[in-house]
């Protein structure tokens, strides 16, 4: 789910690929974003851009969209 949610994918497009229902999806990325110490996705990308392992995980597309000159900390 979390590669999912670096790709760029909508919560519905999640649920889509995984088999489960949005509401499914909205709970399990509150709680990656708990997890991670994080409250939206822009703040996901930009500890993905700083943790390597994390950044790996993210498509291309979705790190060039997120460069540390468009993404404040």
């Amino acid at each position: 789910m979390l590669r999912l949610l670096l790709e760029g994918r909508s919560y519905k497009q999640i649920g889509g690929a995984l088999g489960v229902s949005y509401n499914t999806v909205k709970r399990h990325i509150a709680n990656v974003y708990l997890e991670f110490g994080v409250g939206s996705h822009v703040e996901l990308m930009s500890l993905a851009l700083r943790t390597p392992w994390l950044r790996s995980l993210a498509s291309p597309k979705e790190v060039k969209a997120a460069s540390p000159e468009s993404v404040t900390e």
